[in-house]
């Protein structure tokens, strides 16, 4: 595949910004509809901050593939690749509930009641395996790294075949990957399979910014997987996975805002439902104005997740990257 490595080595540029509006917007759809009860038309458009996530996991079809095929990725390399990803993610992830936990014993304590621990819900957390055994998670967004994760473990596999050399194996993990997305009908959103066509978008996003992929294949391509999106999870997520896919193949520039938010993304999305949370309840005194408190606890937020990028999500980064593929 050496004549596809011409663009491996460029810096895409419009990955810091489709991760940092991807996290705004989540943040923006927890905290700020509920400003606007009164005004419908307003509040269904905050609310529409919900498809950040769904842009997410349409940045990760795109930049896991991507990032493997630099590193000339091979399957017996799956351990080192899992192992990379486990140090990026897990800690961060396992020292934010830990931070949830110990802030809800503080507060059980200052307000004198017992706060109700739950063992079986702690240890199932580790592996975002709560709300299959009918436990609630400490965050409302822990459910998507689940969905993540399973992500993590599909790409090891089927990377490789996704740019063999014989087109033909790759067009045939693709359509039968679709395939199980299409037909597999689940009553719960705990599963890859809902959102799978988000990361199948992204993974032809991929092949076709390396040349793996001709630009009429990839036209066909993502109006395939365009319809099975809008059957699964409607015109919207469609309309974002489209937006999405524009973005990175045509954003050429950078900004140090964006570039600030996307650092901090990951952190952001981990940490801001609490942090905000527990500002406006520590702070309810005093504050009279609804609007002001929301809008200072999520300056808060957004220091928290500054502070918590630099302290944890980063070292457990640099971590990651001594990890090297033998």
């Amino acid at each position: 595949m050496t004549e596809l490595q011409t663009k491996a080595n460029t810096h895409i540029k419009s990955l810091n910004l489709l991760r940092g509006l991807a996290a705004v917007s989540v943040v923006v759809f927890h905290f700020i509809p509920g400003l606007f009860d009164e005004q419908p038309s307003w509040k269904s458009f905050f609310e529409l901050g919900h498809h950040g996530l769904h842009l997410f996991f349409l940045i990760s079809g795109f930049v896991i593939p991507y990032s493997m095929y630099i590193k000339k990725y091979e399957i017996k390399q799956f351990f080192q690749f899992f192992k990379k990803r486990f140090i990026r993610i897990e800690p961060p992830y396992i020292i934010s509930f830990l931070f949830i936990i110990l802030v809800r014993f503080i507060f059980a304590y200052v307000n004198s009641y017992e706060f109700q621990f739950n063992w079986e819900q702690f240890w199932l957390h580790f592996f975002y395996l709560n709300r299959y055994f009918g436990h609630e998670s400490y965050a409302v967004i822990y459910w998507t790294l689940g969905i993540e994760f399973q992500f993590y473990i599909i790409a090891g596999l089927l990377v490789p075949l996704l740019i063999h050399e014989n087109k033909y194996i790759s067009m045939a993990t693709l359509g039968l990957s679709a395939l199980g997305c299409y037909y597999s009908h689940f009553p719960w959103d705990w599963f890859i399979f809902q959102y799978g066509f988000l990361f199948m978008l992204g993974i032809i996003t991929f092949q076709f910014y390396i040349n793996y992929i001709t630009r009429l294949e990839y036209i066909l391509l993502a109006i395939i997987g365009c319809i099975g999106l809008e059957h699964i999870l409607g015109v919207n997520v469609t309309i974002t996975a489209i937006v999405g896919m524009f973005a990175i193949l045509l954003i050429k520039r950078e900004w140090k805002v964006t570039n600030f938010f996307g650092d901090i993304s990951y952190s952001l999305y981990l940490t801001h439902t609490e942090a905000a949370g527990w500002f406006m309840v520590f702070t309810s005194a005093y504050f009279t104005d609804k609007t002001t408190h929301v809008f200072a606890a999520l300056a808060f937020a957004l220091f928290f997740a500054t502070a918590y990028q630099r302290l944890i999500e980063k070292p457990f980064l640099k971590l990651s990257k001594k990890v090297k593929y033998s």
